[in-house]
């Protein structure tokens, strides 16, 4: 993180100086500082490009190598390459897996990946993409869609996973028969241009039930004049209803029209795949936001950070 040095304080306002660091931005300082000490960045890993960014990685003077490291993607089971305009390219095949470790921090909570194009062979009948965070012999699935994945920006939440204290974990994408093209990966304290889902219960059980209230978040860097949400399963991507709906209407939160937002207390949430005793797994419950009259071209998607446990017995 990028900081000015200002002159050493003199004896007289010592005091005064010191009252103006808080101990919790000491805390998130040393703690940047000290993850990215074990991480030797070249140009494609940008380490907190701003203060709202730990780190931006994509394809420009991209490494690649068969271990799997903090240093470099790993091809050991698939194959990863740099685009022309410094995106990231996961090559089609009938089994991609790369990955690399990266640093995460409980203060930048946010992962967020452009995914610009999915271009499928005409002899494939099957594809699926999916992104899980490993953690040693734990792996935390963030986002997974089987025969149709989307493209757009994602907004994934990853405050609720495992071991969220571990400062250090495992990148790792599955695509099947498909070349997926992204612009860029990021972790973020607060994401922009985004849709995010949040609830206390996330916070208190770790998992979402019948009666719980959820909410939905769009924020957008420019106004707009209308937002909606659909909502799907990320096997297959079926329309889904939460609460005998298919579409939630957002409302503007203040006058500016650049963040929306609607809650509903959740009571059931149709699926042909998930019954009362087959939840959805965190990563398969997914959310498209539709942004009308404003100024940004992507689809905003996110996926559920916990378990949802939401049909009644």
């Amino acid at each position: 993180m990028k900081e000015t040095i200002q002159p050493a304080p003199t004896s007289a306002n010592t005091s005064k100086t010191k009252s103006h660091i808080s101990p919790g931005f000491r805390k998130i300082v040393t703690g940047v500082a000290l993850v990215f000490m074990c991480f030797k960045a070249g140009a494609e890993l940008s380490e907190s490009p701003d203060p709202n960014t730990l780190w931006i990685l994509d394809g420009a003077a991209i490494k690649v190598e068969a271990s799997e490291s903090a240093n470099h993607w790993s091809n050991r089971r698939g194959n990863i390459k740099g685009g022309a305009n410094g995106e990231l390219i996961l090559e089609s095949a009938e089994k991609n897996q790369v990955g690399r470790y990266l640093p995460f921090l409980e203060s930048y909570p946010y992962l967020v990946l452009e995914i610009t194009a999915i271009t499928v062979p005409s002899t494939s009948s099957y594809r699926a993409l999916s992104l899980t965070l490993v953690d040693g012999s734990q792996g935390d699935s963030l986002l997974g869609m089987v025969s149709f994945p989307e493209k757009g920006i994602f907004t994934l939440d990853t405050r609720f996973l495992t071991a969220p204290e571990h400062k250090t974990k495992y990148l790792q994408f599955y695509n099947y028969n498909c070349e997926v093209t992204v612009k860029n990966i990021r972790l973020v304290a607060k994401p922009e241009n985004s849709l995010i889902m949040t609830s206390p219960a996330f916070e208190t059980r770790g998992k979402l039930e019948a009666g719980d209230d959820l909410t939905f978040t769009v924020s957008l860097a420019e106004p707009c004049e209308d937002v909606t949400v659909n909502f799907y399963d990320g096997y297959t991507m079926p329309p889904i209803q939460l609460n005998g709906q298919s579409e939630l209407q957002l409302k503007p939160t203040d006058a500016s029209r650049k963040t929306w937002a609607a809650t509903v207390k959740v009571e059931s949430c149709i699926s042909p795949r998930h019954t009362p005793d087959k939840p959805f797994r965190r990563g398969e419950f997914m959310a498209k936001a539709v942004v009308l009259g404003g100024k940004i071209d992507s689809s905003l998607w996110t996926a559920n950070p916990c378990d949802f446990s939401v049909n009644p017995k």
